[in-house]
């Protein structure tokens, strides 16, 4: 009895499971990564002419995990020295109503953005 309990009991080995939607995972993802933007639904259909007998949720799920690495690639940051780079930020307000003739407006606000730096190293000086 105490040799049962004192015996090192081997480790549980997770069994992998086997998904109606691994035969199709290499077409989603490159479906995916090349429009992110793609309809499910209509992607399903697509997969259901192939032969795909599973439900949208499990698409879903794997979708999901997909979008979000494409977005998480797609975010490219990047810092510059200061006076290195100017930002213009603006908005058109729409279409206006001059003298009875519809006409785009100009910008209704604009911001320069220029970042602090020495006078000297700003390229217009």
């Amino acid at each position: 009895m105490v040799r049962y309990y004192l015996k090192p009991k081997p480790a549980a080995q997770p069994k992998k499971k086997h998904s109606l939607l691994d035969p199709y995972r290499d077409y989603i993802t490159a479906k995916l990564e090349e429009t992110p933007g793609c309809n499910l639904v209509v992607l399903r259909k697509e997969l259901a002419m192939q032969g795909y007998a599973g439900g949208m949720t499990i698409l879903r799920v794997f979708g999901k995990q997909i979008r979000d690495d494409v977005v998480k690639r797609a975010v490219i940051r990047f810092e510059t020295l200061p006076a290195q780079q100017a930002q213009v930020d603006w908005k058109e307000v729409g279409l206006w109503d001059i003298d009875g003739v519809p006409a785009k407006s100009t910008p209704s606000s604009c911001f320069w953005d220029i970042p602090a730096g020495p006078m000297s190293t700003l390229p217009w000086t």
